[in-house]
């Protein structure tokens, strides 16, 4: 319930570099090159994983839908596979004209409110078009990433901001997977909890990693 935005959060993390991004020439440079990294590997599997279920289709566990392979060009595979890469190359390229407005901590608030509406109505939405409707989604978590690390000088400064954001980040990962157990979680608003407490709890781990060195590292 919680490793694929977790996952879209950590790549937010790295893609500061959309901030220093000006021109369309640059932007498009910049959406080219993450095309090729990402498209290019989900096209080619995509193929190769076609090709192989229709001719082994006599002894698949699971039938392939014939009839939802144009859904391939919009991230949908039957039976799922890398769909992630295509979604985040969509949530990508959403993200470069606007990356700037993410590092604006205010701006972070209406993300939160946007984030915890598209969460709620995700379980709800047909699992066929799901990619479809992630997209959205991975866009904040990735502006969520972003902002993070935007500001991440600001979190580590104080000890006890970091403290806050181990202890709400791994309660309510701990709660999180308590909730997963009993089959609640999949359900609004666990499924809100396990995305963001994770993606919390990730970043506090990094930060007791960070500081810690010697054999405290090695243990951990």
């Amino acid at each position: 319930s919680f490793h694929m935005p977790a996952f879209v959060f950590v790549s937010g993390l790295c893609v500061l570099r959309l901030v220093e991004l000006s021109g369309l020439s640059e932007k498009l440079g910049y959406i080219r090159s993450r095309a090729i990294r990402l498209l290019v590997p989900y096209f080619v599997w995509g193929v190769l994983y076609f090709v192989l279920r229709y001719f082994a289709a006599d002894v698949a566990r699971v039938h392939y839908r014939m009839d939802f392979v144009w859904l391939f060009f919009f991230g949908y595979n039957p039976d799922g596979a890398m769909w992630f890469l295509w979604a985040l190359f969509a949530a990508t390229a959403l993200l470069v004209p606007c990356a700037r407005l993410f590092v604006h901590r205010w701006f972070l608030a209406l993300v939160g409110i946007a984030l915890m509406a598209a969460l709620f109505f995700l379980p709800h939405f047909p699992s066929r078009y799901r990619a479809l409707y992630v997209v959205p989604v991975y866009f904040l978590f990735l502006g969520f990433g972003l902002h993070v690390r935007a500001h991440v000088e600001w979190l580590k400064e104080s000890v006890g901001r970091q403290a806050l954001t181990a202890g709400v980040g791994l309660a309510g990962f701990v709660l999180a997977t308590v909730l997963w157990r009993a089959k609640f979680v999949v359900h609004f608003p666990w499924y809100v909890l396990t995305s963001v407490a994770a993606s919390l709890a990730l970043l506090a781990l990094s930060f007791l990693l960070a500081r810690c060195s010697g054999r405290g590292t090695r243990v951990l």
